[in-house]
């Protein structure tokens, strides 16, 4: 809900939500796509299928005329699933697709895995995508309140975008420039650049790109550019720790420049690899943060390419039929959500 509300529905810029209710049924071989409509009861499935129902309708209530909501539930095994999650995306034409992270953070700090299949459901989802992807790493604990609501207070929340260059960080950026109509958000963006290097083609590229969000956001007031000049990646690994706990969201590119030296070394000791150096870094136990980070990658194959590679190829006897809810069917099931 923090990201949707951070993504500002609005009179100019509606919101389309497709939220994606992942059920896990062990042992079953063909996957049921069920469509909820506004005001159907969940009869069938958990309370927490319902909150997240409920809690999706609310936040279309709240922005009427602006946030519209279509609600899929997916009866599958995690092996296939990210099918149905690329099929959605495709037919429904989406921009943006938002996974969640495997791991949850524990009050004490402790980390818990909650399900390592949705590690690798990710990682298929990131190779085959047909729209932009995000992967959202939330570090709050369960009984943290909203960031972004202006319902809950006038302070104003802040979000980081660490910038190395490449078209991940580039997505980030235009996401973030998105945010900055939210009145409650302040938004700033880390620069990270190698020293030396100021004549690259590339550094000058992201310069000029970086130059253009500015001055779209320059009435704002609301948008700011920091640069860290640094030789190594060990400067850059300070530099981020100094950073981090400054925001209450952070934005990275999944994926950086190739001509950066900054990252050199780093991805030996990467442990999760769908999130880019940077993403796996944040997402570390080494950093004690409460930060919330958000993954991004930018759009990889057209929707026309997953169409004909993979939808295509499908077996016909597949049971993959759009049911109305509810379904009268009994299952044990393990949950995630995906907006």
């Amino acid at each position: 809900m923090n990201l949707l509300e951070a993504s500002h529905a609005s009179e100019d810029s509606n919101v389309r939500v497709i939220a994606f209710i992942l059920v896990e049924f062990l042992g079953r071989s063909r996957p049921l796509l069920v469509t909820h409509q506004p005001h159907d009861i969940l009869r069938y499935t958990s309370l927490k299928s319902t909150q997240i129902n409920n809690a999706f309708h609310q936040y279309a209530q709240q922005n009427k005329g602006y946030a519209y909501i279509e609600i899929f539930t997916s009866i599958s095994n995690f092996e296939t699933i990210n099918d149905d999650i690329c099929r959605i995306a495709t037919d429904k034409m989406a921009n943006i697709w938002i996974l969640p992270f495997h791991k949850q953070w524990e009050i004490d700090g402790s980390v818990q895995i909650t399900n390592k299949e949705i590690q690798y459901m990710n990682i298929k989802v990131l190779k085959m995508a047909p729209c932009s992807v995000r992967i959202l790493v939330d570090r709050r604990t369960v009984n943290t309140t909203q960031l972004f609501s202006k319902q809950i207070s006038s302070s104003a929340s802040h979000v980081g975008v660490f910038f190395i260059g490449g078209a991940d960080d580039i997505e980030a950026l235009a996401y973030s420039s998105r945010m900055c109509r939210h009145e409650y958000l302040n938004v700033t963006v880390v620069r990270f650049l190698q020293f030396g290097h100021e004549n690259s083609i590339e550094r000058k590229h992201d310069s000029d790109i970086i130059d253009e969000y500015a001055q779209l956001n320059k009435r704002k007031r609301r948008f700011n550019l920091m640069d860290e000049v640094m030789k190594d990646g060990t400067e850059m690994s300070n530099s981020i720790r100094k950073w981090i706990d400054c925001f209450d969201l952070i934005i990275v590119g999944r994926e950086h420049s190739s001509e950066s030296a900054l990252l050199q070394g780093y991805e030996k000791w990467s442990e999760c690899p769908e999130l880019g150096i940077i993403g796996d870094m944040l997402a570390s136990q080494d950093f004690e943060t409460k930060t919330t980070v958000l993954i991004v990658q930018q759009q990889r194959i057209m929707p026309r390419k997953f169409a004909q590679d993979k939808v295509s190829h499908m077996p016909i006897e597949r049971d993959h039929v759009l049911h109305s809810a509810p379904i009268d069917i009994q299952i044990r099931i393990k949950e995630k959500i995906i907006i």
